[in-house]
Formats: structure tokens, sequence, C-alpha cells
């Protein structure tokens, strides 16, 4: 003969525990997510960085090496500060 409780009940506040549980495992998430989030971000600001970097060199070369840009040329000496550029 077995015996069956009628009645079984868990402990009181087991759906506490369990709502905190999960709300601590979706907070987690939620901070993993908003660091991968940021992470993309600065990794695509780096790339456009890079990329415009790398053209500004690109344009300083190509000007440098032209025999008709003279040393004392006021071009090669402007610098825009608030455009980010020469």
């Amino acid at each position: 003969m077995t015996h069956h409780p009628r009645n079984f009940h868990p402990p009181r506040g087991f759906a506490l525990v369990a709502v905190l549980w999960l709300i601590a495992v979706l907070g987690m998430a939620t901070m993993v997510a908003l660091r991968v989030v940021s992470f993309d971000m600065e990794l695509t600001t780096a790339k456009v960085h890079g990329s415009r970097a790398r053209n500004i060199a690109e344009i300083g070369i190509a000007v440098g090496s032209n025999p008709v840009v003279k040393r004392a040329d006021p071009l090669l000496h402007h610098y825009n500060e608030a455009a980010g550029g020469g």
C-alpha cells in the first residue's frame, strides 16, 4: 500500500523564490545583451573612423606626390578642426 498525499503543496514562499531567480536570470541576460550591443557599436565606430583615416591618408599621399603642389602651398597648411580633417 503506497501513501499518496492528497493535498501536496510546495513550501510557502516557493513561488517568490522562483520569481526572484527568474528576475535575476532575466537581469543577467539583459546585461549581456547590452554589452554585446555596446561592443558592436564600438566596433562599427572604429571601422568608420578607420576607413575615414585611411581615406584622408590616401588623399594626403596623392596631394604630396603631385608635382604641381609646392612645399609652400596653402593647401598643405590648412587644417579644419571642426570638420575633423584637412
